[in-house]
């Protein structure tokens, strides 16, 4: 576990300085200029189920990031050819995509985990566990399923680029001119009691 952490820090700073603000969740940064509704995306095998530090530590250092399957409310279909050959999905709920129900790689001592993710700073209307099985084989394709997810980019929010011009210095800057303001004026008086 230690090892992954060490590994989602590193992977969560690279994601903030590649994306700019659009990864911090706040409205000013989705409609500063430089996100501009711009669509972030991280996509992978992250080895943690969704109920970890890990995916805790996403979260917080992502705050405007956001897991498609838990967004999109899925625990809906699987989708691509599945368990046989008329393609039928194998429901599959919550969403498994490592040692999952169907998977014709089946380790003897794991049991079924999400573990594979794709994360963004955008609306997702669906996800869906994907690529199941070579169409008219009895043959996964990988260990894992995919996921796949229906994502648009977010939306500029125009009024919060106005009060978000100046950036967060903007607010230190009024913060020192209140506190120059509120000192007394004859700083070369002092009173010893």
């Amino acid at each position: 576990a230690g090892l992954r952490v060490s590994q989602l820090l590193e992977l969560t700073e690279i994601m903030r300085l590649a994306s700019g603000d659009a990864c911090n969740g706040s409205d000013a940064a989705a409609s500063s200029s430089s996100s501009g509704g711009r669509l972030v995306v991280l996509g992978g095998d992250l080895n943690c189920k969704p109920d970890t530090l890990e995916v805790d530590l996403l979260r917080m250092r992502l705050p405007g990031m956001r897991d498609a399957w838990a967004a999109a409310g899925a625990g809906g279909s699987c989708s691509g050819p599945a368990g046989d050959d008329r393609g039928e999905p194998v429901p599959n709920p919550e969403g498994y995509t490592c040692h999952a129900p169907g998977n014709t790689f089946q380790p003897r001592r794991q049991v079924s985990e999400r573990i594979d993710y794709i994360w963004s700073n955008g609306p997702c209307s669906s996800a869906q566990v994907a690529l199941q099985r070579v169409p008219g084989r009895e043959l996964s394709y990988s260990d894992h399923f995919a996921v796949r997810a229906t994502l648009q980019p977010p939306q500029p929010q125009p009024d919060s680029a106005a009060a978000a011009k100046g950036g967060p210095m903007r607010l230190l800057r009024s913060a020192s001119k209140q506190q120059q303001q509120a000192q007394p004026q004859d700083a070369g008086s002092s009173s010893v009691g």
